[in-house]
């Protein structure tokens, strides 16, 4: 008998193609879900489940997950092309 694949199901089939156990953190390894939303301290399944996130790994834990200042500044800084901490190195 077949199983119906769900839509997490398919999403973690195509990042495991193209990211190593489809996750970009070892810390994420063994949470087996696909994260579509996040918000302050929470997070949001591909079914729209919310979970809390306790982990807050990256940053979130200083300001929350998606903070409209940390958008805005980042929008910013990509508009005024403002990057030179990404590794430019002068031409001799």
């Amino acid at each position: 008998m077949a199983t119906k694949t769900t839509g997490r199901d398919e999403l973690l089939a195509r990042a495991a193609a193209v990211i190593p156990n489809g996750v970009s953190s070892g810390s994420r390894a063994k949470f087996h879900e696909v994260i579509v939303r996040t918000e302050g301290a929470y997070v949001w399944n591909a079914e729209g489940k919310r979970y809390i996130d306790y982990l807050l790994a990256y940053g979130p834990i200083v300001v929350g997950h998606c903070d409209p200042r940390v958008n805005e500044a980042v929008a910013r800084a990509v508009a005024t092309c403002d990057l030179n901490w990404v590794g430019l190195a002068a031409v001799a």
